[in-house]
């Protein structure tokens, strides 16, 4: 019995113990957002996350303070000040979790900021496509879009 066990340690010593991951490996820098959009330097806040397993993307939708405290407290109206920032990614496999998928390519950036001009709320609202975060003009669908973005509420996190 004794030789069972001290085999079974040996064993899993021996499959446990592969080469050591490089940090580049480690690192998902395919979905990382280019540095020139510097959304740390933006102060937002992570609001919630969305999974579509029909386009097989994963999304993230950040706001700064105002837009955070809005989806907190589930209002639906925007206010003045709000900045909702939208990154959605198509999913890949994780090779490193078997089953598991993470973000892949970067699919679009989309940017809504709420102001108000002369008593009247205004809402500005702008998509960037893909790593160069070529800027979209087409606007059809923008207020179905703006729409969605405003309507999400926050997770709740522990």
């Amino acid at each position: 019995m004794k030789s069972h066990s001290t085999l079974c340690i040996v064993v899993l010593f021996l499959f446990s113990c592969g080469p050591t991951k490089q940090k580049e490996e480690l690192i998902n820098t395919k979905a990382s957002i280019p540095e020139t959009f510097d959304i740390a330097g933006k102060n937002l806040k992570v609001i919630t996350t969305m999974l579509n397993r029909h386009d097989s993307t994963t999304s993230l939708l950040y706001g700064n303070e105002i837009a955070y405290r809005s989806a907190m407290q589930h209002l639906k109206k925007p206010s003045p000040g709000e900045k909702f920032t939208l990154v959605t990614w198509k999913q890949q496999s994780d090779k490193h979790w078997f089953g598991a998928n993470i973000p892949g390519d970067l699919l679009a950036v989309e940017i809504l900021e709420v102001g108000n001009n002369q008593q009247k709320t205004e809402i500005h609202y702008k998509k960037l496509l893909g790593k160069s975060l070529t800027p979209v003009t087409d606007t059809l669908g923008a207020s179905n879009r703006v729409n969605f973005i405003i309507s999400q509420e926050a997770s709740l996190t522990p």
